[in-house]
C-alpha cells in the first residue's frame, strides 16, 4: 500500500488513479484525516485480501468447526420471541346498513 500526503491546493486526480491502479493508496489531508483510494476491479483481489486477513480466517475457521445446532423453537426461546400461533378465523364485521 502506498501513502501520500496532499496539500490544500487542488490537484489533478489522474496521477492518483494511476497509482491506485497498481496498489491501494492512502491519502492524508493536512488535518490528519486519512482516506483509502483503491481500484475496484476483481473479485480475485478481494478473495486474496480476505485470505491474507489472519484474524478473519481464524474466526471463520472457528465458526465452521462448530457442529452444534438448535431448533427454531429453541432459538425463539433464547431470543425471547413468541412462537407463531395459528391465526384465528376472521370475525365478520357488520355492514354499515346493519344487514349481513
Amino acid at each position: 500500500m502506498k501513502t501520500l500526503e496532499i496539500s490544500d491546493r487542488r490537484q489533478d486526480l489522474r496521477p492518483l488513479l494511476e497509482l491506485a491502479s497498481e496498489d491501494n493508496v492512502v491519502i492524508t489531508t493536512p488535518g490528519g484525516r486519512r482516506f483509502m483510494l483503491a481500484e475496484i476491479d476483481d473479485f480475485e483481489d478481494e478473495v486474496r485480501l480476505v485470505r491474507e486477513n489472519a484474524e478473519l480466517m481464524a474466526l471463520l475457521d472457528a465458526r465452521s468447526a462448530s457442529t452444534k445446532t438448535i431448533t427454531a423453537t429453541e432459538l425463539e426461546k433464547r431470543l425471547g420471541l413468541r412462537p407463531k400461533t395459528k391465526s384465528r378465523k376472521q370475525r365478520r364485521v357488520p355492514s354499515p346498513s346493519g344487514r349481513g
